[in-house]
């Protein structure tokens, strides 16, 4: 409905701008895991209720999963990925390192989209949104062991934190 499709929007635009606006103070780290760990609980919650989705109370409670679903991934994903992209490219390389993030991204979204269908059937609603959750768990084990803070960090820090320096590196990256 225009309902949901609105509500939707206007959900995304309250969590995008609050995590925009928080980046600083709160850091990209505890965004990162705060919105991965709100996708993990409502993919958990979206496998075991989709189960029951026959009855009115289950709808309504689909319903809330996904909103927490988009507002998790608003707070999390959807800002830091991007900030963080530009953030952990030494400048030297930047240029080619985004436009492989960017493409790798979309090519993510391709094969998420051309695949949903495909799982759906093969594994049920419940099935598919429990591997969106294991997807999610492995992401965040990623970021919490891989991924650094780069909160308050200049570039050149940052290329130094990640031992992506100029001056102790030979070898060039793409």
């Amino acid at each position: 409905s225009k309902f949901a499709s609105v509500l939707v929007g206007v959900v995304k635009l309250v969590a995008t701008t609050v995590a925009s606006l928080k980046v600083d103070s709160f850091g990209r780290r505890p965004l990162l895991l705060s919105g991965i760990s709100l996708m993990i609980a409502a993919l958990a919650l979206l496998s075991f209720t989709s189960v029951w989705h026959s009855s009115t109370l289950a709808s309504r409670l689909i319903i809330a999963e996904l909103m927490v679903l988009v507002t998790a991934y608003q707070i999390g994903f959807g800002p830091i990925s991007w900030l963080m992209l530009t953030e952990v490219c030494p400048l030297r390389v930047r240029g080619n390192m985004v436009g492989l993030g960017v493409s790798t991204n979309f090519a993510f979204n391709i094969v998420a989209t051309q695949t949903l269908p495909i799982l759906s059937n093969a594994a049920g609603m419940s099935g598919l949104f429990a591997l969106y959750c294991l997807v999610s768990i492995v992401s965040f084990l990623f970021v919490y062991f891989v991924v650094p803070e780069t909160k308050g960090k200049t570039l050149e820090e940052i290329e130094v934190l990640l031992g992506l320096d100029a001056k102790h590196q030979h070898s060039t990256l793409l």
